[in-house]
């Protein structure tokens, strides 16, 4: 990740919780790379224990599954109980990513990384935690 496209989760659960639909810039078919940061803590800690020598090294961390932001939208919709809500589509913002998606065959190779959390696992986590707040 990183971008424009950074904090779309908790925007899009802030507005959902002002009652108030998603936002999408451009058609929403730009796609993201969403990591948990469990993933990325359990891909930093196989650094740390590996014996390969990676030394000043650098690893994508991601989970190699490419999402949508109308899929993102969709599913946030879904598990907030809000699937009766539409997103509100504006015009694409100017330097947008079209397609981002991490190649983690390194950190698989060097440190045997694999994801663990799903897109849908990572935000029920997310959603319920809000709600506690």
């Amino acid at each position: 990740g990183g971008g424009k496209y950074s904090g779309v989760i908790s925007k899009f659960l802030d507005r959902i919780g002002e009652g108030k639909p998603p936002i999408i810039y451009g058609d929403g078919e730009q796609t993201r790379d969403f990591v948990h940061v469990r993933d990325i803590v359990r891909a930093n800690m196989l650094a740390f224990k590996t014996s390969n020598n990676i030394s000043g090294q650098v690893f994508n961390i991601g989970t190699r599954s490419a999402v949508s932001i109308n899929e993102l939208c969709r599913t946030i919709l879904e598990l907030t109980g809000e699937e009766d809500k539409s997103p509100i589509y504006k015009e694409s913002r100017e330097g947008d990513v079209r397609y981002s998606e991490a190649d983690v065959k390194k950190a698989r190779e060097r440190l045997e990384y694999q994801p663990e959390i799903s897109l849908k696992e990572g935000l029920e986590t997310i959603i319920s935690k809000r709600d506690d707040l």
